[in-house]
């Protein structure tokens, strides 16, 4: 059976007079087909619904299809028109994706991203009832569709960030991520850029630093799992996390700050021997760690 789209009697872009009426399943529209939108799709069409594709790259395309990521490549107006759209692009041209996608979106077209800064996205949208800003807490180290899946997001937090879309649209975006067996969590631009900075950002920055501390072997063959675990995300995509970097810098900066104050706590108990201070802090970790999940 052919997917049934919601709609609104009557209703011209920027005036709402209903709210849509949403069957089992609707079209997804994804903009930029690489690692979190073939993802997206994968998972999404493994549910039985309708998606629509489209990446300035031929070759994003082309692998999407293959990996039946998407049904169809589309144009950007075409995939904007979809019931749902996740804009999934690079943070440093997402707003400007998204005033094309806003321009050619249905009239009852439920807008989101997956970019990973929030702030700019969150201003964008601010007063526009069809768009909800959105960030997957999830990924791999590798990028493009080659690398994408439809259990991409199993047991991942979805953060959404509440703007001027009615509640119900939240509830039924919420709904959408919830098949993608994600969980949304709704937090403001500052709480999820500050969250990002620590669960993500970071975690990057060590990883790098990590391979360029073990670049002083010969070879970390030896290493052991740990080494493994904390170096995974140490070769991301040049170009995507400088925009990351960049795009976020004042929440990341503060948390380095005080990363490395810590740090230089840490290397100064070690240098002076203090071993009941080295213990108090183990044990401290230990006890955070307990609670942390």
């Amino acid at each position: 059976m052919a997917p049934l789209r919601p709609h609104l009697a009557d209703a011209g872009r920027g005036h709402v007079l209903d709210e849509p009426k949403w069957s089992l399943q609707v079209t997804i529209g994804i903009i930029g087909t690489g690692l979190i939108g073939a993802s997206v799709g994968m998972g999404l069409k493994a549910r039985g619904h309708r998606v629509l594709g489209y990446d300035q790259s031929v070759e994003n395309t082309d692998i999407a299809l293959r990996r039946y990521a998407i049904d169809e490549a589309v144009s950007l107006a075409e995939a904007s028109a979809a019931d749902v759209v996740f804009v999934a692009v690079p943070p440093a041209v997402t707003v400007q994706v998204l005033e094309a996608v806003y321009a050619a979106r249905g009239a009852s077209t439920v807008v989101t991203d997956t970019a990973s800064i929030k702030g700019d996205v969150v201003a964008w949208g601010a007063e526009k009832e069809w768009f909800i800003a959105s960030h997957p807490m999830a990924g791999h180290e590798k990028g493009g569709p080659k690398f994408a899946s439809n259990w991409m997001f199993r047991g991942a937090k979805w953060i959404l960030c509440p703007g001027a879309a009615p509640a119900s649209l939240m509830s039924r975006l919420e709904s959408v991520i919830q098949e993608l067996d994600a969980t949304p969590v709704r937090l403001s631009a500052s709480e999820h850029d500050k969250t990002a900075a620590i669960l993500s950002h970071l975690p990057h920055v060590l990883a790098g630093l990590l391979l360029e501390t073990g670049s002083q072997l010969e070879s970390t063959e030896a290493s052991g799992g740990s080494w493994k675990d904390l170096t995974r995300v140490g070769g991301v995509d040049p170009e995507l996390w400088t925009q990351i970097l960049l795009g976020n810098r004042t929440e990341i900066t503060s948390v380095m700050e005080g990363y490395a104050a810590r740090l230089t706590e840490l290397n100064q108990m070690i240098a002076n021997g203090d071993k009941r201070g080295i213990e108090a802090w183990l044990k401290a970790m230990a006890k955070l760690k307990g609670k942390q999940k």
